[in-house]
């Protein structure tokens, strides 16, 4: 009987899924008008773009992804199926780095139509910095009596941006998203007893998109 139920539930599900296949066949298509602009209204070439790249999903799933010449400021989206979907925006320099992109905007396709989907704005993408570290004289944390690395991370006008602290043992870590600029990065190693074992100063220099690792090696503190 337990068999029976089985093969009634597995052969119910099979017309489920071959009901929705057929639905799916049965939708009709459309197309989507979209523009863009980036920042405050500023040309592809005050923002160094080269392209921008369409992206139509559902859920999780990438459903269409399309390549413009930044500079042609619209396009069109052709052949999606009718339904609900969400578009992103995202915009590549000439090295094929991105470092804009849009907030992800809900769109509806309807079957025989264009439908405009007005003008995205694109945003700048922060540089991301991965972190690491080490000591100039090649022993490990323990030995050097170092259990927290502590960064603190300054602009180039000295303005303190903001801090972090990891396990010294953990080895590396990751700085909050930074704008582009100049940077100035401390490492301070410290004991369990808090008092200062190690440290030393960093310069960085961020484009928009970047993503940089950083090495950092300390020097004991006198």
């Amino acid at each position: 009987m337990k068999t029976a139920g089985l093969r009634y539930g597995v052969f119910f599900s099979l017309l489920l899924l071959g009901a929705g296949c057929a639905d799916d066949e049965h939708l009709g298509q459309g197309s989507l008008r979209l523009a863009w602009t980036t920042g405050p209204n500023v040309s592809c070439e005050q923002a160094g773009l080269h392209d921008i790249e369409a992206t139509v999903s559902k859920g999780a799933e990438s459903v269409q992804r399309v390549a413009f010449d930044c500079a042609q400021s619209s396009g069109f989206l052709e052949n999606l199926l009718e339904g609900s979907y969400q578009l992103t925006l995202r915009g590549f320099d000439a090295a094929g780095l991105a470092t804009f992109e849009s907030a992800a905007t809900p769109v509806r396709v309807v079957s025989g139509q264009v439908i405009d989907a007005g003008s995205v704005r694109l945003v700048a993408l922060p540089a991301r910095v991965e972190l690491s570290w080490s000591f100039a004289n090649g022993a490990l944390c323990s030995p050097n009596g170092v259990e927290q690395i502590e960064v603190q991370i300054y602009d180039d006008e000295f303005y303190d941006v903001g801090n972090l602290r990891f396990a010294c043992e953990e080895g590396m870590g990751s700085l909050m998203p930074l704008v582009a600029g100049d940077y100035i990065v401390e490492l301070r190693g410290v004991g369990p007893d808090g008092v200062l074992r190690a440290s030393q100063l960093s310069e960085l220099s961020l484009s928009r998109g970047q993503r940089l690792r950083l090495e950092v090696s300390l020097a004991q503190a006198y």
